[in-house]
């Protein structure tokens, strides 16, 4: 993997920043940084969480500096989708281990399990509350439609939170904990926004209106990033949080004839990481808050995606650079990039 830093504005040119700090990350590199600090490097971002099939069924591991990685469900059933807990102590993810897929809690030592949903549908994408005292997750009705669901953790009584028959999307808190917001679907699949709900499920907003999906917010609670095919494909859109329900115009972000996905908000809030095919494969790019700066931090061949912050401003991804899927970490200025994992199975899902 080849460390450089491009800026280029939405035309797609412009001038090559950083080129003397260019290098070669090799092979044996990472194999000795593996082997001195058990997780690939220097972790400023504390633990990590995510989904391994090292031993031939996907598990969930957790990697924390200077220790080797530690399977913390070492179930003989499919386990995903992991999400650390705001204060590093529990980690939330699915399970198929009751026959089908149901959410649990497990602390980071991989004690204490608990089912947290109710097992009469199916399950995903489990997401904490900022406060840690609550879990929202999406799950299938009797009809078949996806909804949301609430919970608290330390006494799990599952509610749906939202109301009416169409798909919504997968649950985002407002870091300030008063709100969710989801993307809706109708029957036909065709995108309908992305509505805002407060956790006692009283009022819904509105907040755009056409094909809108995964939100994101921004740290300060004030504005969502999403993913829109509005345009005609994919491309990054940001919205103001406006309470008084009223209609603000989205701006558009980037501008490529080529998909740009999943966007995720920085922790400083100055940057939207996302993953875009517009130089053939799939690589990471950050992207400014007023959209005429774009930042590619990966270069190569391969395909790279699930990107996750960390709390001090690092990026963890899954890349396909050597053929399986492995997770690497780098700082948000695509410098300091190492791998994380190298196991004979895929490596993916990584959390903070």
């Amino acid at each position: 993997m080849i460390r450089a830093i491009k800026w280029w504005g939405e035309s797609g040119t412009g001038k090559t920043k950083g080129l003397p700090g260019i290098a070669l990350i090799g092979m044996p590199v990472l194999l000795v940084m593996l082997v001195l600090s058990g997780c690939g490097g220097d972790q400023k971002g504390g633990k990590m969480v995510y989904t391994s099939q090292e031993e031939g069924i996907q598990n969930i591991y957790l990697v924390d500096p200077g220790k080797n990685p530690l399977n913390l469900t070492d179930s003989p059933s499919k386990d995903s989708s992991p999400r650390l807990s705001p204060d590093g102590k529990m980690v939330a993810f699915v399970s198929e281990r009751n026959g089908k897929r149901d959410v649990f809690v497990i602390n980071i030592k991989g004690q204490g399990l608990v089912q947290i949903s109710d097992g009469t549908g199916n399950v995903s994408s489990p997401r904490w509350s900022p406060d840690g005292e609550m879990l929202a997750y999406l799950s299938t009705s009797e009809e078949g439609a996806v909804h949301i669901y609430l919970t608290d953790v330390e006494d799990p009584s599952p509610h749906r939170l939202t109301v009416g028959s169409t798909d919504e999307g997968p649950p985002a808190w407002s870091p300030d904990g008063r709100w969710i917001a989801f993307s809706l679907t109708d029957d036909e699949g065709e995108g309908l926004g992305i509505f805002l709900r407060n956790p006692g499920g009283v009022n819904q907003i509105p907040l755009t209106e056409g094909p809108d999906f995964l939100p994101s917010w921004a740290p300060d609670s004030k504005a969502i990033v999403f993913q829109s095919t509005r345009s005609g494909n994919d491309d990054i859109y940001v919205v103001d949080v406006i309470e008084e329900n009223i209609a603000i115009e989205p701006r558009r972000l980037t501008n490529n004839p080529e998909a740009d996905l999943t966007p995720t908000w920085s922790p400083d809030g100055k940057w939207i990481a996302f993953i875009s095919e517009r130089d053939g494969n799939p690589e990471i790019y950050l992207v400014s808050l007023d959209g005429t700066l774009l930042k590619r931090l990966t270069i190569n061949e391969a395909s790279e995606e699930d990107v996750a912050w960390s709390e001090d401003g690092r990026l963890a991804f899954v890349s396909h650079l050597h053929g399986n899927a492995d997770i690497f970490i780098m700082d948000s200025d695509g410098g300091n990039q190492s791998q994380i994992t190298l196991d004979p199975g895929p490596d993916t899902q990584p959390h903070w």
